[in-house]
Order: C-alpha cells, then structure tokens, then sequence
C-alpha cells in the first residue's frame, strides 16, 4: 500500500506501523501476516540519519507492505546459512559508492 499524500513524518508513519503490527497481534494474526514499512526518512533506531543501512527500507513514498509470515521465513530459510535478508540488503546498499547511491535513490 502505497500512501504519496501522507504526512511526511517518519515518527508519524512509524507509530503508524507499529499500530498496525498491535492490531495483527490482538487478532492473533501476526503469525499470518507480518508488516513491514518504507518511507523516505526511515530511519532504524540508533542509527543517524544519513547512515547508509538506512536505504534498506527507503521508497520514493511511504509504502507498507503486507506480507506473508510463512512466505517470510520461506525465504529466510532459502538464503544462504548464516545470512540474513535485511543484512545482505544492508551490506549492499553501504558497498554502494555515494553516485551510485544517488543514481538509486535519487528520489530521496
């Protein structure tokens, strides 16, 4: 679900994920569905803003993604042994030279 007209506060979108991700699990859903968030400003706790594993979860616009649990830890379990999706992703995005960077992610 794409939202170009939201408010443009992470913090916003953010609780706004984190609501939804309580109202899985009041249901008992959230072994069925898992909610994962892209926004332009996202930013992972403890981390700078401008700290490059960051992009990982960036998009052109707010973006919440419905997934699967089960199709989740189907791919988890088809990657490599001691990787993991989000550290690969992180790995590749920080090999990224900072052209290369804004050629991907010239939108932000």
């Amino acid at each position: 679900l794409a939202y170009p007209n939201i408010n443009d506060s992470f913090e916003i979108f953010n609780d706004f994920c984190g609501s939804l991700a309580e109202i899985l699990e009041e249901n008992d859903l959230e072994n069925i569905f898992q909610i994962v968030g892209f926004h332009p400003k996202f930013r992972f706790e403890g981390l700078e803003s401008n700290d490059k594993a960051n992009y990982v979860n960036r998009a052109p616009y707010p973006v919440i993604h419905i997934l699967l649990a089960q199709d989740v830890a189907l791919a988890a379990n088809t990657i490599k042994t001691g990787e993991n999706i989000s550290q690969n992703n992180e790995r590749t995005i920080k090999s990224l030279s900072s052209h290369e960077l804004k050629k991907y992610f010239g939108f932000l």
